[in-house]
């Protein structure tokens, strides 16, 4: 990838008024894909190529101006532009029948593996072969879910589904003739389908259904019909099993749940929003139609996101940063969001580089999952190797310098040669050999200096493209992408961001700041945020010493995330030899707290304690060395280097018990222990005689 090239060629395309070129050159100078990142030119092209019309650059900016990012923070205007790209998702959404298929996840996480399968193509293969669910597969090659979209395919699942009596295949099949997908479209034949489903109790025919009557699409048409049937079909109760019955204290084991359906909610809202309630205008209630919106979207209706947003904010105003958000979550549904399922792809394949060039362009968009995704990468410097020289195109650069120097100083000499006189003389002669001869030598010195030049360069690592692209170029960009992902609410991002400043990474060290971020992901429970907290409050660090709040974020840690508990429990018995050194400590010291209950700057703090034990105060009348004595030992960082050490001592301990207690479970399985048994009683037989021998006496000789 060449972007100063692509640069050139924007331009050009640009000055014609191209506003793909215009919203290209916004995400270069963004991005900071030329080595730099300039906010203004960045907006001036992203703002011509939104009024040009351009839908990713409308959402870009929308996104822009909700939070501010190189423009004046306006929800006025960033409502207006996310209204035209939400409108352009509903009126694709409606004219479809259903949305995009969206495949992504976060990089920094390991693929989930679904009903026990990891592979997708094993999802569709015992589906399509080991269940008998036909329905499934009709609806998954209609939408192109996991499979290539193949509308005959579906057909056929659909009308295998009806022969087994299934009103969800019948209801398919409708579907298909009223949208024409592989067949020929027919609003009658849909009007059949959906009537046969309809009395096998199919609520999404029914649905349907009522939508021809509305409009009087293949029937004549009936709008009291069509309303009545969506208010019948908007509210159903089912029976779910009731896990905290007591059955032997006369509890239900089962429960009754109310449920809506979605689409008939959102015909409703539509009706009553736009139509009136006889379908011509009359008996608009925005009130009624927000209601059943409300119902469409919990149900997981997307286009209901965009009608109830639009209500309430024609409404009331100043409920603007409520109904963006809604607009925005529906803005990011359309195909341009499919750009995520790609960067998956490529991901995968470990094509790094355009999976991060594709996750920034989503990222611009405002999607959250991107500009995660775009940090971690950055973070961990994935997808980095185009902006970087191999030492094979060095060279070949250097001999192209080489050849170009040799091919001029031919034609120098060429010149000098035809200019000066055939006749020279013997002196002459011998001058210009040792001329020549020193050119030589100076020649063999550079080819020296050049040879020492390359053996260095092949020692070396890849060398960047741009000079400004270094470490503290990724980490801004990697703290930049995470601040965006922060903002949109990101537990982890948060945790992110508080590492940065904590470390300093790609912005100025700021403890206040980190234990400030840190709080924003706790509050969400996050175990990682707990546990820093937890250290930051041990030590001081951003926020006042406080051992009883460290010791509750480490419990908080270890109840939200139960298999951490060798880090917690190392931090805990820290936490515990720190607290009782301090507490001795405070017995000679009063200015040394063990708790935040004093209203005192830490750093204030610390500074007075470290003058009270430099010997200006005595403790209890033991003198100035003694103070001394306590001044070493409570330095933060000697201390911090002792628990270092526990903590390593601690590791090799539980290491080695843990090992020992494998050895000996190893030996018990090679050597299993021998038990012996008892003899047991046996029943005593009669004894049989036996015939006795004739015992061998001596023969006396008489």
């Amino acid at each position: 990838m060449n972007f100063t090239l692509a640069e050139e060629w924007y331009l050009k395309s640009a000055e014609y008024g191209n506003s793909d070129a215009q919203r290209s050159l916004g995400f270069l100078y963004a991005t900071g894909k030329l080595g730099y990142i300039d906010e203004a030119k960045a907006i001036l092209y992203y703002s011509f190529a939104a009024r040009s019309g351009n839908i990713v650059a409308q959402l870009t900016m929308a996104y822009r101006y909700l939070h501010g990012y190189g423009v004046e923070k306006s929800c006025k205007k960033s409502s207006i532009l996310y209204d035209k790209v939400a409108r352009r998702v509903v009126s694709d959404y409606e004219m479809r029948g259903f949305g995009y298929q969206v495949n992504s996840q976060r990089f920094s996480e390991e693929r989930k593996r679904i009903h026990g399968y990891q592979e997708e193509s094993d999802i569709v293969d015992y589906l399509k072969y080991s269940s008998d669910d036909p329905v499934t597969m009709g609806r998954l090659y209609l939408e192109g879910s996991l499979v290539q979209q193949d509308f005959q395919l579906a057909f056929d699942y659909f009308k295998r589904a009806s022969t087994s009596g299934l009103a969800s295949g019948y209801s398919g099949l409708g579907f298909m003739y009223n949208m024409g997908y592989g067949v020929t479209q027919s609003n009658k034949t849909a009007f059949e389908y959906y009537v046969m489903a309809s009395e096998l109790g199919d609520r999404d025919a029914k649905s349907n259904l009522a939508e021809l009557y509305f409009f009087g699409y293949g029937v004549r048409q009936n709008t009291q019909k069509a309303i009545e049937i969506w208010q019948e079909n908007a509210q159903y109760k089912v029976e779910i099993h009731n896990s905290h019955a007591n059955i032997k204290k006369g509890g239900k084991e089962t429960i009754e749940e109310i449920r809506y359906h979605a689409p008939s909610n959102a015909h409703l809202g539509r009706v009553y929003a736009y139509h009136g309630s006889n379908g011509k205008g009359q008996g608009i209630d925005r009130t009624k139609a927000s209601h059943y919106f409300s119902h469409a979207i919990a149900a997981g209706d997307i286009s209901s996101f965009y009608h109830f947003s639009k209500i309430h904010l024609d409404k009331d105003p100043s409920t603007c940063q409520y109904a963006v958000q809604y607009m925005k979550k529906l803005a990011e549904k359309g195909p341009w969001a499919i750009i995520l399922t790609k960067a998956q792809d490529l991901y995968e394949e470990d094509d790094t580089d355009r999976a991060l060039l594709l996750s920034e362009k989503a990222a611009e968009m405002g999607i959250e999952m991107a500009q995660y995704n775009a940090a971690w990468m950055y973070d961990k410097r994935l997808g980095l190797s185009s902006y970087y020289k191999d030492n094979e195109e060095e060279e070949e650069e250097e001999q192209q310098q080489q050849q170009q120097q040799q091919q001029q100083q031919q034609q120098q000499q060429q010149q000098q040669q035809q200019k000066e006189n055939s006749n020279k003389g013997r002196i002459e002669d011998e001058i210009v050999d040792l001329i020549i001869g020193e050119d030589n030598n100076n020649n063999n010195n550079n080819n020296n200096d050049n040879d020492d030049n390359d053996e260095e360069n092949d020692n070396e690592e890849e060398r960047p493209i741009n000079k400004l692209f270094n470490k503290d170029f990724w980490d801004q960009q990697a703290f930049r992408y995470y601040d965006y992902s922060a903002e949109q609410l990101n537990p982890l991002s948060r945790i992110k961001i508080g590492d940065f400043f904590y470390y300093g990474i790609g912005v100025e060290k700021s403890l206040e700041l980190a234990a400030e971020s840190y709080k924003q992901a706790a509050a969400v429970s996050q175990p990682m945020a707990l546990f820093n907290l937890g250290y930051l409050y041990q030590y001081g660090e951003g926020v006042p010493q406080d051992f009883y709040l460290a010791k509750r974020y480490y419990d908080l840690s270890l109840i939200y995330q139960p298999k951490g508990y060798i880090p917690v429990y190392l931090s805990l018995i820290s936490l515990f030899f720190h607290f009782v050194y301090t507490l001795i400590c405070s017995l000679f010291d009063p200015s040394i707290k063990i708790s935040s209950s004093a209203s005192i700057d830490p750093k204030i703090s610390s500074q007075t304690t470290a003058s009270t034990l430099n010997g200006h105060t005595t403790a209890a009348g033991f003198g100035n060395d003694f103070g001394g004595l306590l001044k070493f030992s409570f330095d933060n960082e000697f201390f911090h280097q002792l628990e270092s050490y526990t903590m390593i001592l601690f590791a090799i301990i539980i290491g080695f018990l843990v090992i020992r207690r494998q050895r000996i479970i190893l030996n018990q399985q090679r050597h299993p222990p021998i038990h012996r048994q008892q003899p047991q009683p046996q029943p005593q037989q009669p004894q049989q005689p036996q015939p006795q021998q004739p015992q061998q006496q001596p023969q006396q000789q008489q």
